[in-house]
C-alpha cells in the first residue's frame, strides 16, 4: 500500500519562502518516495525485554532509501494492522541510530529505552514543491519549507 503525505506547506507558502520569485518560474508539486517507520518507544524495566516495559510514546521517522537520510514525520496515519511488507532491516537500524539520541534526550540520560518497530511502511510518497527556471532548480520542501537550490549549467 502506497501512503501519500498531503503538503503542510502550500503553493503560497513555498514562494514566499523561495523568496526570488521570478517571471517564468515553473511550480509544480511532486512527490518522492521514502520508507516510513513508526516506532514505538518502550521504556525499558531492569532485568526485562522490551515486550515487559511500559510504552511511553511513539515516533515515525522517513527514510529516504537511496541516501538513508532519516526525518521525523508524524503527518500520516498508521496502519491498523501489519502491511506484511518486508522490512529493510538496513534502513531500521539507521532510523535507530539516528533517533536514539533525540528520544534520549527527551527521556532523560538514565532513562533505559528500546525503538520497537510498531510499523513499517514501504512506500510513503512525501510532498515537494519543484521550482524551475531558465537560471536553476529549486526544492522547497513541502512538510517544513526548507529550500535546496541547484544552479543549472547551461551550454
Amino acid at each position: 500500500m502506497t501512503v501519500t503525505i498531503q503538503p503542510a506547506v502550500s503553493l503560497d507558502e513555498a514562494k514566499a519562502v523561495w523568496q526570488s520569485v521570478e517571471l517564468g518560474d515553473k511550480w509544480e508539486l511532486v512527490h518522492h518516495e521514502y520508507v516510513g517507520i513508526t516506532f514505538q518507544v518502550v521504556k525499558r524495566r531492569a532485568l526485562s525485554s522490551a515486550n515487559d516495559g511500559e510504552s511511553i510514546g511513539i515516533i515515525q521517522v522517513l527514510v529516504d532509501p537511496v541516501t538513508q537520510h532519516v526525518t521525523t514525520c508524524d503527518q500520516w496515519d498508521q496502519p491498523d494492522t501489519d502491511t506484511g511488507a518486508a522490512v529493510n532491516e538496513d534502513l531500521v537500524y539507521r532510523a535507530r541510530q539516528i533517533i536514539a539520541p533525540v528520544v534520549m534526550r527527551k527521556l532523560k540520560l538514565l532513562t533505559t529505552f528500546d525503538l520497537v518497530v510498531k510499523s513499517y511502511e514501504p512506500s510513503v510518497l512525501k510532498p515537494n514543491w519543484l521550482v524551475s527556471n531558465w537560471r536553476r532548480q529549486g526544492l522547497v520542501d513541502g512538510l517544513t519549507g526548507q529550500v535546496a537550490v541547484r544552479a543549472l549549467s547551461h551550454p
